[in-house]
């Protein structure tokens, strides 16, 4: 034990759901399961904080850096892909999406109202108000009973859009996210 005093240590902060302005959409959640995961997560920011004291602090958002009272926190926006990981050479636009075909939009990450998803659906739905076509292809893990889920499913029904939203699950990095990337038109990344 007294041999690890002396390895470096990092912490890495990419979330806070202990905050009051956090993204209410999608999150209908019974009052008890929303409450014990503030504390729970309060518990864990006060241990972050007393951790924090003797490490490198590293976050991925301006906004967490500002939890911390000091002015050497790391910002660090990462991502789960490498270099040359999607695509080898980009390709150019096919001057046809949109019009003679669907342009394929592609968002990617974790099925939670700060990853964009309401922003995503209501740029499909003003592409069409606007006279092109264009599809929604989500890639992250879907379970059908989580309440961000249904939310989102109910509001892109309500925007008349279910017809072009595609859910295509959990895709492991590598070549078959790679051929998702390749296959799209247009990444998006409307993270709030």
């Amino acid at each position: 034990v007294d041999a690890a005093v002396d390895i470096p240590v990092a912490l890495h902060i990419v979330a806070n759901y202990t905050i009051d302005d956090r993204e209410s959409r999608g999150r209908a959640m019974s009052r008890w399961r929303d409450t014990v995961l503030r504390v729970l997560f309060q518990m864990y920011a006060q241990r972050q904080r007393r951790a924090s004291d003797k490490t490198l602090v590293l976050v991925n958002s301006p906004h967490l850096a500002d939890l911390f009272d000091r002015t050497d926190v790391g910002l660090v926006m990462d991502s789960t892909l490498t270099e040359g990981s999607v695509v080898e050479r980009p390709r150019l636009g096919d001057p046809r999406a949109g019009r003679e075909r669907p342009a394929r939009l592609l968002l990617t990450g974790r099925l939670i109202p700060e990853k964009g998803l309401w922003e995503a659906a209501e740029a499909v739905r003003l592409l069409a108000d606007r006279g092109y076509e264009a599809e929604l292809d989500i890639v992250g893990w879907q379970v059908p009973t989580d309440p961000v889920f249904k939310a989102f499913w109910a509001h892109v029904e309500a925007l008349g859009i279910s017809d072009r939203v595609r859910f295509l699950g959990y895709v492991p990095a590598g070549p078959e996210l790679a051929a998702v990337y390749e296959a799209a038109d247009v990444f998006l990344l409307p993270t709030s």
